[in-house]
């Protein structure tokens, strides 16, 4: 309940705090705003205050959102696979056209937002929140986002994955440090759309400040992995306030815990420096447990050579949560899994409410300079 009332507080009675800021984007200077109607001003305010409390609501817990990513790479084969286990099935397919000109959402610190315009189109998939009436008409009322991606390919090849993360250690993002912010939730999208490779992708990283979404005692805490055609791979985490990057994290999977701490607990295995026996068949799908069946199924078809687009999605079977079988803190099952071809450039799909496999080749996707965002039910 003092979450809720936080929450109601931080919309009507703290409008003060960012206006300076969110005026002068909008190019309205102080003394106009106290000296007009302001009335449109306001009701700006007014609409980003409450998309923050929109994600505030979305967000269930950091253990609600467990996804897997594997990327494989050999003999030139270059997939990634991705499960996203969400509460929801609804979700879209947006294909983002080049040419875009952005500014980052309003970041929950007030600091000054990041601008760039999208060099490369692609393809990202974007969950969509379980909102309840109240809020599903405060979304179309203001014309707010119900969603951001959540993996995605450029028409580079460059891919791309956000994952929840939850501690051992702290996530914490860095400070403010003069640099332009954007939120955690975007930043998938800053890089998909200005960068080609890994190695570009990286660097426009080190150009911004992410920063995290904490308020109210709901935290978004996210880390990533990238991939692209020449085999090039990086994992991002932020522990305790330090950007670190792992170049070509092995094994290449990515759960819901840092690096460094799901490498430890896969040791402990047979065929990974350990003696204990993996529970592929019955064990609980945490984090770092689905991390290991990921690892033992991806290793498994490489030394078999089962290389193919339907090779990776028998190995996401490992990790995929049912409604019979899923981690005991989850409110989630997985909605969806999807193949990437990352030299062919390409992106294959089922989900859980429709099991025909439907692709997207992005050499036959006219990402045309409209300026627009269209979308797909997935």
């Amino acid at each position: 309940m003092s979450i809720i009332l936080n929450i109601i507080q931080y919309i009507f009675f703290d409008l003060y705090r960012l206006h300076q800021n969110i005026l002068v984007n909008l190019g309205v200077s102080f003394a106009s705003f106290w000296y007009s109607p302001p009335l449109f001003s306001i009701i700006t305010l007014m609409k980003m205050k409450i998309l923050i409390a929109i994600l505030c609501l979305f967000i269930l817990s950091p253990s609600a959102y467990p996804c897997t990513g594997v990327f494989m790479d050999k003999g030139g084969v270059r997939l990634v696979g991705r499960t996203m286990d969400w509460p929801s099935d609804k979700g879209s397919i947006y294909i983002n056209d080049r040419g875009i000109k952005k500014t980052a959402d309003i970041v929950w610190d007030g600091s000054l937002r990041a601008k760039w315009a999208s060099k490369y189109g692609s393809v990202t998939f974007n969950m969509v929140g379980k909102f309840n009436p109240v809020i599903e008409f405060i979304i179309k009322v203001f014309r707010l986002k119900d969603s951001a991606p959540t993996c995605g390919i450029n028409e580079k090849g460059l891919w791309g994955g956000g994952f929840w993360v939850h501690p051992p250690p702290t996530v914490k993002y860095p400070a403010k440090n003069g640099k332009t912010s954007l939120n955690n939730s975007q930043l998938l999208e800053y890089l998909l759309d200005t960068s080609a490779n890994v190695d570009e992708a990286t660097m426009n990283l080190k150009k911004v400040r992410v920063a995290g979404f904490n308020f109210g005692g709901f935290e978004a805490d996210l880390h990533w992995f990238l991939a692209d055609p020449s085999g090039n791979s990086a994992l991002i985490d932020f522990p305790d306030g330090k950007l670190v990057i792992h170049r070509h994290p092995k094994p290449p999977v990515i759960t819901n815990s840092f690096y460094e701490h799901n490498k430890r607990y896969l040791s402990q295995f047979k065929g990974f420096g350990g003696k204990e026996i993996i529970p592929l068949e019955k064990g609980e799908t945490t984090s770092e447990n689905r991390y290991v069946f990921a690892a033992y199924s991806l290793a498994k078809a490489e030394k078999e050579n089962k290389l193919t687009v339907s090779d990776v999605f028998n190995v996401m079977k490992s990790a995929t949560q049912t409604n019979v079988r899923h981690a005991q803190t989850s409110q989630s099952v997985t909605q969806w899994t999807a193949v990437y071809d990352l030299k062919n450039k390409k992106l294959s799909w089922f989900s859980r409410t429709n099991p025909k496999i439907r692709s997207i080749d992005l050499a036959k996707t006219d990402f045309k300079m409209s300026g627009k965002t269209r979308k797909m039910a997935f």
